[in-house]
């Protein structure tokens, strides 16, 4: 059954209508009209506030949508492949940041750029060198800190025992 078209006016009547407190069922045997498209024109108009309808699309509206998905896509594969060659995320955690299926992107770098898996390769790896030399670096630094406790703690100590031995308290002519 093709779509019926109705004016403008009427899809206004029965916004009208809804907002004056008619319910679907109301409003539609009003404007002799199906429920079903009284609650789909209410919906519509709750969500952008419009009453109008949209015009039809031709076909040359139909492929410059197209191309305008197609490069919005491509934007955003781009944005994301560039951060799977210059982080050491997982590509699935990429994937969900940047609003694309998993399974699609993976495909995608399979087949256009095979090069970026070895990029991230290159980048975890370079990530988990640094990772190693800062634990390192963090090691020693508690290393040193520890050592120079321990050796001032000893030489608190020998000094003391320094102080006890020339102190007059301890000479043998007190007694």
């Amino acid at each position: 059954m093709p779509r019926q078209h109705y004016p403008d006016s009427v899809r206004r009547e029965a916004v009208r209508l809804f907002e004056a407190g008619d319910g679907y069922k109301a409003i539609a045997r009003k404007l002799n009209l199906s429920r079903d498209t009284v609650r789909y024109w209410i919906s519509i108009y709750r969500l952008n506030g419009r009453t109008e309808s949209t015009p039809p699309r031709d076909n040359r509206g139909a492929a410059a949508t197209r191309q305008k998905t197609a490069e919005a896509r491509e934007e955003k594969y781009r944005g994301a492949r560039e951060e799977y060659e210059t982080s050491s995320a997982s590509l699935q955690d990429i994937s969900r940041k940047h609003g694309l299926v998993y399974a699609n992107f993976s495909h995608y770098l399979r087949k256009y750029h095979p090069e970026s898996a070895l990029l991230h390769a290159y980048v975890k790896q370079v990530s988990t060198v640094k990772t190693s030399m800062e634990e390192q670096r963090a090691y020693l630094n508690d290393l040193e800190q520890a050592l120079l406790r321990k050796l001032s703690s000893q030489l608190q100590s020998a000094l003391a025992r320094l102080k006890l031995r020339k102190s007059p308290r301890n000479s043998r002519e007190v007694r």
